[in-house]
């Protein structure tokens, strides 16, 4: 037994290292090498897809910062132009969310600053957006949830993706207020789609009824809790109407600085008048609807301008501004005309009167009687410069024929004690050589701006200074001794002291984007 046994045993170890088993030994290595190259350069290829997606192609992001003070303040962006001092607002509590068929969320994040937060893929449902929601928020705990929760839904989206049934529609959006009730300390703005003319117009009968429910239905949800705004931007007719103001057309999104105004404003204090409530929705929604359908004798109303040469002279009532939402924009968008956007803020009468000044150089410059390199060496460090440049190019070798100058000053001049006089002949100087350079162009003056301070203009500033009420009465007689046109800010605007909250901005002298609107379709309306 035992010799059969070691036999047995001696056979096996000679079967094992046989030329066929040591094959198969080498060539299963060969399969496990093979294989782990593959895992390792998939894996690779893996990560680095995964990096290219998440940095270079998808561009919806979701924001989560971390905690600060429930309240904190927020700054209108605007501030920061005329209170250089205040620094816009940088704390780091919101999260942000919106659907795709509203403002990309990316947009969110440019005002405040804030390192975005990739989500899987676009929001494109309200169920989508519910669990993106309820998942990045869902382990947050006070003090740790953010102090302001912006979520940017489409009603009427939300409301066909809910097959047109009320309740599911409502239910829908039932985590919304779920979220608002578990966090009281916390705001939650609804923004609602940036809808033009164009859009409400291009909906059939039975989809416009439908459209107009949903928003309804959507503030009625959320009206007893206290703790979440709706805000809808087409109340204000500069949203519904404006092109300008779009990325492409009227039927396209709003631009990005312009929406980061808009949220900023209507976070900050609802003052601007986008708020919708369950007692204002059936009426705001009404005219909404009403008032797109009247675009065409909207547009018709103002004068048009096309291939015209509008250069708007004045500080910073024109100059502070110069995106879509300035005077001079609107106002292109109105008319059609060229705009050129001459307005230097902090400038008085009495400088661009004043030859040895810079802007009193570049005055000279526009009409005709300083060569181009004494105008870029006085004034180019002014953010006016290239407007200025380009103006005095499009003029060139001309009467001023298919040219206006819109011409106003006059709050610096009060503001600094300029005496009254003085500011009479720096008015007329301006308006006699534009019309000595340019006779052949139309000259609207209009009188210094509507203020909310100093007594409304009623007090001298100094010894020196007069009333805002006699720098107004000059414009207008400077217009009137050389044959100008003229418009009162105070009387022909529609500007009263009991709305300063609606058309100015919280230093009581700049128009905010309503009044720069209005600015712009009053003008528009008096040259037809």
């Amino acid at each position: 037994m035992k010799n059969n046994t070691e036999g047995k045993r001696k056979e096996a170890l000679e079967g094992k290292k046989s030329p066929e088993n040591k094959s198969r030994g080498q060539k299963l290595k060969k399969v496990l090498k093979i294989t782990g190259i593959v895992v390792f350069f998939v894996f690779i290829a893996a990560v680095l897809s995964f990096f290219i997606w998440t940095k270079f192609i998808r561009d919806h992001k979701v924001v989560l910062s971390g905690p600060v003070s429930k309240n904190a303040g927020i700054d209108h962006p605007a501030k920061g132009d005329i209170f250089p001092e205040v620094s816009p607002f940088s704390g780091q509590d919101y999260i942000a969310f919106g659907f795709d068929s509203c403002i990309t969320d990316n947009v969110f994040t440019m005002f405040f600053g804030y390192d975005p937060v990739n989500v899987p893929e676009p929001i494109h449902s309200i169920r989508m957006m519910e669990k993106y929601v309820s998942l990045t928020l869902g382990e947050c705990e006070d003090p740790t949830f953010p102090s302001y929760v912006v979520l940017g839904i489409d009603p009427y989206a939300a409301f066909l993706q809910s097959c047109s049934n009320r309740n599911l529609f409502q239910d829908n959006l039932s985590f919304v207020t779920e979220l608002a009730n578990a966090h009281p300390d916390s705001r939650f703005g609804i923004i609602l789609p940036e809808d033009s003319a164009f859009k409400w117009n291009s909906l059939s009968y039975e989809a416009r009824t439908d459209a107009r429910l949903s928003y309804i239905l959507l503030v009625r949800q959320f009206a007893e809790s206290s703790n979440i705004r709706v805000f809808y931007y087409p109340i204000e007719e500069w949203v519904l109407y404006s092109d300008c103001i779009r990325t492409g057309g009227p039927d396209s999104p709003i631009k990005e600085g312009i929406y980061d105004h808009l949220l900023a404003e209507n976070l900050a204090s609802e003052s601007a008048g986008f708020l919708l409530t369950k007692e204002n929705v059936n009426d705001v929604m009404d005219s909404v609807i009403e008032r797109a359908a009247e675009i065409d004798s909207v547009y018709s109303s103002y004068a048009d301008l096309t291939g015209k040469k509008v250069m708007f002279l004045g500080d910073s009532i024109f100059g502070n501004f110069r995106d879509e939402s300035s005077v001079s924009s609107f106002f292109r968008d109105m008319t059609g005309a060229v705009t050129y956007n001459l307005g230097q803020g902090g400038m008085c009468a009495v400088n661009i009167a004043n030859p040895n000044e810079p802007l009193g150089m570049a005055f000279i410059h526009l009409t005709g009687y300083l060569d181009r390199t004494a105008f870029d060496s006085a004034f180019s460090s002014y953010y006016s410069y290239g407007d200025f440049g380009l103006a005095t190019a499009a003029l060139a070798d001309s009467q001023g024929e298919d040219s206006i100058f819109v011409v106003e000053y006059g709050l610096n001049d009060y503001f600094s004690g300029i005496p009254v006089e003085d500011y009479r002949n720096a008015m007329n100087r301006i308006v006699s050589e534009l019309k000595s350079a340019y006779p052949a162009s139309r000259i609207l003056v209009l009188s210094p701006g509507y203020i909310a301070m100093y007594d409304n203009g009623d007090m001298p500033l100094n010894e020196e200074s007069g009333q805002l009420s006699e720098y107004r009465v000059a414009a207008y007689e400077v217009a009137m001794e050389n044959g100008a046109e003229f418009l009162s800010q105070t009387d022909d605007f529609g500007f009263v002291q009991e709305e300063t909250g609606i058309y100015l901005l919280p230093d009581l002298v700049h128009y905010n984007e309503i009044g720069r609107y209005r600015v712009a379709q009053t003008i528009a309306r008096y040259l037809k």
